[in-house]
């Protein structure tokens, strides 16, 4: 940024002047988010699915995904020619499940483990 810009812009905001962009500065109370208080239990796997928790979660929710004991198939599906390390989770994985809270059920012995 040339000199003369910095400058403009350092002066505008030492007036008081709110920045244009940046950090967003809300007043007063902050809007709720239209499920807070709500929760949902996610049973899917693969992308689509985690995708559409991830968006109640975003909307305040509390979502709980429900896996089998060897886990999601999304965890570790890394594409072709990807030097990952194979016990690493992958980046749409773990941005697909953000915020999260998961728990391990194996239907078949009736054990329950949260993670």
């Amino acid at each position: 940024m040339p000199k003369e810009r910095k400058a403009r812009r350092q002066a505008r905001l030492d007036n008081g002047s709110e920045p244009v962009c940046g950090t967003l500065k809300i007043k007063g109370d902050p809007i709720p988010e239209p499920l807070t208080g709500i929760t949902g239990l996610e049973m899917t796997i693969a992308l689509q699915g985690p995708a559409a928790g991830l968006y109640l979660r975003d909307m305040g929710a509390e979502v709980i995904k429900v896996e089998p004991p060897i886990g999601d198939s999304a965890r570790h599906h890394r594409g072709a020619n990807n030097s990952t390390p194979q016990e690493a989770l992958t980046p749409a994985f773990i941005a697909a499940n953000q915020g999260k809270k998961s728990v391990c059920v194996d239907v078949h012995t009736r054990t329950v483990t949260s993670q």
